[in-house]
Formats: C-alpha cells, structure tokens, sequence
C-alpha cells in the first residue's frame, strides 16, 4: 500500500510539472488541471490511518487463505469416523445367519399301510427342526378309501414335552371312518423342535395301500 501511495505521488510531481503551454486548447489545460485535483484529493485520503487499515485487511485476508490451505492439505479432519461401525466380516457373519431364516416351508411324502402294520400304530414321520415352529399337518387317504379297507383310521401326534421323551399320550388324535367321514384327517400345532406322526386302522388291509401326507412349517422361534 506504501509503494501505491508513493507512486501517486510521483505521477502527480509530473502531472504538475507539465509546461501548459504545450497543452492544445483550453480542453487540455483544464483536463490537467482537474486531473492534478484529483490525484491531490486521492493522495489525501490514503492517509496514515487509512493505509493501515488497508494493511489490516490485507494481512486479515492473507491469515484466511493461510487457514483455508491449511484446511485443505489436513483433509482427513472432515473424515467420518466410521472404527465402530460392522466390519464386512461382521456384516458377512450376520448376512448368513439371516440368510439361514427359514419361513414357511413345505414338504410331503407317502407311507405304506401293508398287511403287516395295519392295525398297529405305526410312525408316518418325524419331524426334528430344532426350533419352535407352528405345524400344519394334513393326509390324503385316497387308496384306503377307493379300497374301502382301514375300517376306522386313526392318526396320532406327538410331542416331548421334556425336550427328551414322547408324551404316553398324543397331543392330538384324531379318527377317520372310510367309506363314511367326508374330510380327511388334519391338524396344526405349535411344536418346540420335535414331534411325529402315527396311523393305525382298525381293520385289516388285503393288499399294500399307499397313502400320501403333507405338512408346512413357519419357524416362531429359538
């Protein structure tokens, strides 16, 4: 700011110095003149104080790009923190123990009632999930029916109510008349990891009779 102030005042010694003669009409001198007025009226208000405060400024703005570089070369300060969140083995971990969730599922399969087991209780399945799901169960007693041989069919469900042994008793039980009841046996229960399912007729078969079953889970819980 100095060196301006100082330059001013040079170009007004010469501005001053200029012979008017030389000058080309009057338009000349008085656009000299009211150049030298008003370089002297520039030079009066760069006084002391006003230079400083120029300084102040100046130096003011050097100190915020100086901040601002700063900022920028340490731009690791603007960095989320992200050492607590899951790692990806973490998140790989919880990804396959969801992925493991089961939902309602299906399956089904056929059991033989022959001359050898018909009229005792024999076991249709078991079913070992560990874990609390709710059971639909359902049979399909087609061959026994189009036979007309069974007599009464009873089925049976078990649970172990102790984690470690069947029930002496069913849950549930439940008894189709062939030729007579119209809807085939069904039921659906709550089940802690483990059960099975039992048929027994009260009259004897001639031949093998195949009878399909079918049954959903939906897991409820650990």
């Amino acid at each position: 700011m100095e060196d301006i102030r100082t330059r001013l005042i040079d170009i007004l010694a010469d501005v001053t110095g200029i012979n008017g003669d030389v000058m080309r009409g009057t338009d000349g001198a008085a656009l000299a003149a009211s150049w030298t007025a008003g370089l002297a009226t520039i030079l009066g208000n760069f006084s002391a104080l006003r230079i400083g405060y120029l300084d102040q400024l100046d130096f003011a703005l050097q100190e915020a790009i100086a901040a601002l570089q700063t900022d920028l070369d340490t731009p690791n300060q603007y960095k989320a923190d992200v050492s607590a969140l899951a790692l990806e083995a973490t998140s790989t971990t919880i990804k396959n123990k969801t992925d493991t969730i089961q939902t309602a599922a299906r399956a089904g399969a056929t059991h033989d009632v022959t001359t050898a087991n018909d009229k005792a209780e024999t076991q249709v399945v078991e079913i070992n999930l560990a874990y609390i799901f709710d059971l639909a169960f359902t049979f399909d007693l087609d061959a026994l029916e189009a036979a007309g041989e069974g007599g009464i069919v009873t089925v049976r469900f078990y649970t172990k109510p102790d984690g470690a042994n069947y029930a002496d008793q069913p849950l549930h039980e439940l008894e189709y008349v062939v030729g007579v009841d119209p809807v085939y046996p069904a039921f659906g229960a709550t089940v802690h990891d483990i059960c099975k399912v039992t048929i027994q007729c009260s009259a004897d078969v001639t031949v093998t009779q195949t009878i399909a079953y079918e049954y959903v889970t939906d897991k409820v819980g650990s």
